[in-house]
């Protein structure tokens, strides 16, 4: 763990010093306490097998042909990435549950995580480039058992899918309180009404309050990306996974530690 040392002494002193009276830390899930994304990883695992059940979620006429419309919801998700509509993606992208029985949850995610294996590469489908494979950070899981042995209450914020990332911790034997995107479930069948706020960007920062604590900020938040910019700035201390990318330059700009 890059500035292990160092990251260790901060959080050692922030809990001396008494600066959070409820010590919590608040971690991203998906290429945080995991490598890749577990809601992508469904997505593309429902694209490949033509699972989705709601062809309402797609913008323009509905597709009833189960290929056309894995390759349409499929593009659908990606383009809007492309786009930077990251919040867009991520509502689109909880909304292709809909029509799933949540009892179906634990095997569906089952399944994917056996499939993605745990060699991190590359795969395609439909033409594009996605990611392939789901394993654990160590250092991120050493870190998380490190603040709760020093009773440090740890809550994964995740902007996947709650009932996704629920089955991936249990899989991944990773034990914290959990905030996810929620579905409104009505008769054990998802739908594609979610309720809010989400727990994408900004609105982390509104679920920590709402979920956790309106009062204390977090003693340390962890992420990897801009998505957890927010929660990360509203945390005392921050540290991020070094993915390369603008939130890693910001941390070596403002001398954050690296976690891994």
């Amino acid at each position: 763990m890059k500035n292990k040392k160092s990251l260790k002494n901060q959080i050692n002193a922030a809990i001396a010093a008494g600066k959070n009276t409820r010590p919590f830390a608040v971690f991203d899930f998906d290429n945080t306490c995991i490598a890749n994304d577990i809601a992508e990883a469904t997505l593309n695992h429902m694209a490949r097998h033509a699972l989705f059940n709601d062809p309402t979620i797609v913008p323009g006429p509905e597709q009833n042909e189960p290929q056309a419309l894995a390759k349409t919801i499929f593009q659908h998700y990606y383009r809007l990435l492309e786009a930077g509509n990251v919040l867009g993606a991520y509502e689109f992208g909880a909304k292709t549950l809909s029509g799933l029985n949540v009892l179906e949850i634990e095997a569906l995610i089952r399944d994917v995580i056996e499939s993605e294996g745990v060699m991190i590469g590359r795969s395609e489908l439909f033409g594009a480039k996605i990611a392939k494979g789901l394993a654990v950070r160590p250092a991120v899981i050493e870190l998380i058992n490190d603040l709760q042995k020093q009773g440090v209450e740890i809550w994964v914020v995740s902007a996947s899918p709650r009932l996704l990332v629920a089955e991936a911790m249990k899989h991944f034997g990773i034990m914290a309180n959990l905030i996810g995107v929620r579905h409104v479930i009505k008769d054990g069948s998802i739908t594609s009404e979610l309720e809010y706020p989400l727990s994408v960007m900004g609105g982390k920062v509104d679920c920590i309050k709402l979920f956790i604590d309106p009062t204390v900020r977090p003693l340390i938040g962890v992420g990897d990306s801009g998505n957890d910019l927010p929660m990360l700035e509203y945390s005392i201390i921050k540290a991020v996974v070094n993915r390369g990318n603008s939130l890693s330059k910001k941390a070596e700009d403002e001398r954050w530690p690296f976690v891994c």
